[in-house]
């Protein structure tokens, strides 16, 4: 079964095209992957898609960056997150048609 069957009423519609699969974030760290350099302008995106649930642990996406970045005090899981984040690291992407969707690394 596709996840996309399994899990199609967690992803919103405006993610489901980029989203429809899981992944196993710990396989892709163990990857041999290139590094390249792109412009912030190609993640920009990203922040207007939810990608943060609001009752974990049900997957049900509904919080967007924009969200957390606009109203901080109201997420403040999400802040710590963002904050504690370690930049020392690559954000993990793929290309899904057109665009690079990062896979890890949102925070």
């Amino acid at each position: 079964m596709r996840v996309r069957e399994k899990y199609k009423d967690r992803f919103p519609s405006d993610i489901s095209e980029y989203f429809d699969l899981r992944w196993d974030i710990r396989k892709i760290w163990k990857l041999e992957l290139p590094i390249h350099s792109c412009p912030v302008s190609d993640f920009t995106w990203h922040l207007d898609l939810p990608v943060w649930p609001s009752a974990p642990p049900e997957e049900i996406f509904d919080i967007s960056p924009s969200m957390v970045l606009g109203k901080p005090h109201n997420y403040p899981k999400e802040i710590k997150g963002i904050k504690d984040c370690d930049t020392q690291y690559p954000i993990e992407t793929m290309r899904l048609g057109k665009r690079l969707v990062i896979l890890d690394g949102a925070h």
